[in-house]
């Protein structure tokens, strides 16, 4: 495809896709050059076991282009590598313009009374103390600085969790303590 008029403009990448998966990895191929070389993005490590409904994925495309700009021979493939051939199942592929500040959230814990629990097993007596972890990605243009992240649980009680987050480079991930 021909993106050459996007010049050195960050694109992200954004699909609908469900799986079932056993032994298998997913990846996005990204060429510049008509498929003699292409550049290769993990998807799987984002993935649980399977999909209940259809989940959405997005790949900032910036470091494909390796600081150049976008050209005439833009190739993109997904691949299914497995063992057990279930399945990845694709849809409704759009490539999009990305925005400068795109942080989403990949997976939270609590830690709680001394140990680490899923999200959605949390249990919050008013008496206990709770900590909340983040795993975020930035998938924008821009880096980002000086955001503030805010959690409000609520149950018995309401509480509001509060941190800054003091910088996030796009296209990296990390744990953040709310």
């Amino acid at each position: 495809m021909d993106l050459s008029a996007y010049g050195d403009t960050s694109l992200t990448l954004r699909w609908m896709s469900m799986w079932r998966k056993y032994i298998d990895t997913h990846f996005v191929y990204v060429s510049l050059d008509s498929g003699s070389t292409w550049t290769e993005y993990l998807i799987d490590d984002v993935y649980a076991t399977a999909s209940e409904d259809p989940q959405y994925g997005s790949l900032n495309l910036r470091a494909a282009k390796n600081g150049g700009v976008w050209t005439n021979q833009v190739m993109i493939r997904f691949r299914y590598r497995g063992s057990w051939d279930i399945f990845w199942a694709i849809d409704n592929i759009a490539l999009t313009i990305s925005p400068e500040l795109d942080l989403e959230i990949l997976e939270t814990n609590v830690h709680h009374s001394g140990g680490r629990i899923n999200f959605h097993e949390f249990f919050y007596p008013s008496t206990d103390s709770v900590d909340l972890s983040l795993y975020i990605q930035h998938n924008g243009s821009v880096n980002a600085d000086d955001l503030n992240i805010s959690a409000t649980a609520t149950g018995w009680t309401t509480t509001v969790l509060s941190a800054p987050l003091d910088s996030i480079e796009v296209d990296s991930s990390r744990w953040y303590n709310v």
